[in-house]
């Protein structure tokens, strides 16, 4: 897994994946593409180990352009 500079860790190391990073996520409706869900914009950027994208099996790490 790609660690994220800034990114969340739960309490046994694991980096926290983000929604926004996900290739499935479109940002502009709060939604999940692939789970077809709605997901809050500050989870989906601040996520908890609770938080959906922590144990989706359909995550797809998407790079940012810079």
């Amino acid at each position: 897994m790609i660690r994220l500079e800034g990114q969340t860790k739960c309490g046994c190391g694991t980096v926290v994946r983000r929604c926004t990073d996900c290739s499935n996520y479109d940002a502009g409706q709060a939604y999940c593409k692939s789970l077809l869900t709605e997901v809050d914009p500050r989870e989906a950027v601040n996520p908890s180990v609770l938080s959906i994208s922590a144990s989706c099996p359909r995550y797809h790490y998407l790079p940012h352009a810079a």
